[in-house]
């Protein structure tokens, strides 16, 4: 079987990270922001604060992504290409997937759904009811979704838009060697295997995480209980619990998947392989603190990825967390344990500006850009999707570390800026450079 499976001045940023993340960046007025330091980079300290003379460390920012007015309805999941190039977001409120094209933001439109209902289909003939979490498949032809007041898990073509149900039915928590005849109860996320041969889904419902072999449509219970019964309990298979898991991740090997355990408030680990789940983070209380491991709080973490090296070791996975109803994004160092603060506070708000100054309205999904150092963020109550800038190191035109001196035939974009831009055809933004 198949596997289910505006008009600007452009500017070359330097280093190039691929044309729809350096269009993106100049529209943000933001550098293509590279991994100069070790490991594939999102927020390091280390790295910020490491930089060697030739390159330098741009501020953390959180910045808006202007998409098509009117467009985003309670914007709840993101996934982002393998490639970079475009993005899809579920809305909660529209019944949809929207596909977002990374080099022209601006223009995204529907892919598929439009109005609740179950309906499998082509673009608007088809139906969703409050969809949630998804992915890509590694090859980037489909998407998987995992829709919440339809109890199933759709396949979406990312060109056509075409629909068709992988598992599901009726409300239920029941196996199946027939993905259909399975029965799910609010999934809220999934993810593919490393492989792409296998999905796993958050079934927040029933309070356990399933797996979905992509080549025979076969549904099991990986871990938590087999009938749906809540708790918060470390253990192997069904003997863990689980209470309303929410966003999965897995780390960059593929031996493990991390669970935002919402009503637990915790993050916990899956070992794929013997199916031990322990947690990572978080006490159980809800709650707001920084701290490693246990001291941390959250209240309902929502959505979960992981970067390859980015720990304090530089040989463990950072995670990124999106703290729902603490309206902050966090950090988790899977070799330390620290959970830190990015971006975001107490207040709820929709300011752009530097992580310490941003402000957030319930975030919800959220997917790095691969191969940068920028991550996309669903907003969910201001309907916006938000880009993260993480300021990993990136290497200069001049040298120098603050790269203070432009040579001849670049210029800042913006007078603030310590990077410098090399120009092509001259404008507004490039006073320095020939016209």
């Amino acid at each position: 079987r198949q596997r289910v499976g505006v008009s600007m001045t452009i500017l070359r940023l330097h280093p190039l990270e691929g044309s729809s993340l350096l269009v993106l960046a100049v529209m943000l007025g933001l550098p293509a922001v590279g991994a100069h330091c070790s490991g594939e980079g999102f927020p390091n300290r280390q790295c910020r604060t490491g930089c060697d003379s030739n390159s330098y460390s741009p501020a953390p920012r959180v910045d808006t992504v202007q998409t098509t007015p009117g467009l985003l309805d309670f914007p709840m999941g993101v996934a982002v290409s393998p490639g970079g190039e475009f993005a899809l977001i579920s809305m909660f409120g529209s019944h949809s997937i929207v596909k977002m094209d990374l080099a022209a933001p601006s223009l995204a439109s529907i892919l598929a759904g439009g109005s609740a209902g179950f309906a499998d289909g082509q673009g608007n003939n088809a139906q969703f009811n409050s969809p949630l979490g998804m992915c890509i498949t590694p090859d980037g032809s489909k998407a998987l979704v995992a829709e919440y007041r339809n109890n199933r898990v759709r396949v979406v073509d990312t060109n056509t838009g075409d629909v068709t149900t992988l598992a599901g039915s009726d409300p239920g928590y029941e196996d199946s060697t027939v993905g259909t005849s399975a029965g799910f109860k609010g999934p809220a996320d999934v993810q593919t295997s490393k492989d792409g041969l296998r999905a796993y889904v958050a079934d927040g419902g029933n309070h356990k995480i399933r797996s979905i072999d992509l080549l025979t449509g076969e549904v099991t219970t990986l871990c938590g209980s087999y009938n749906g019964t809540a708790g918060d309990v470390d253990g192997v298979g069904t003997h863990a619990r689980f209470f309303s898991p929410r966003g999965l991740a897995l780390t960059s090997d593929g031996t493990k998947l991390l669970v935002t355990d919402r009503n637990n408030n915790k993050i916990r680990l899956v070992d794929l392989y013997t199916r031990q789940v322990t947690t990572v983070a978080g006490s159980g209380a809800s709650g707001f603190a920084d701290g490693t491991g246990t001291e941390a709080l959250f209240l309902h973490p929502r959505h979960i990825f992981t970067i390859a090296g980015r720990g304090q070791g530089h040989g463990e996975d950072q995670a990124v967390i999106t703290d729902g109803d603490n309206h902050r994004i966090r950090t988790l160092d899977l070799n330390t344990g620290m959970v830190s603060t990015f971006a975001g506070s107490s207040t709820i708000g929709d300011r752009d500006g530097a992580t310490a100054d941003a402000t957030f309205n319930f975030p919800r999904g959220l997917a790095r850009i691969p191969g940068s150092s920028m991550a996309l963020v669903a907003d969910s109550r201001n309907n916006k999707i938000r880009i993260l800038s993480s300021g990993a190191c990136t290497q200069c035109v001049t040298g120098g570390e603050t790269c203070t001196q432009c040579p001849a035939g670049t210029s800042k974009v913006r007078p603030a800026d310590t990077f410098c831009t090399e120009c092509i055809k001259g404008g507004d933004t490039c006073t320095l450079c020939p016209p």
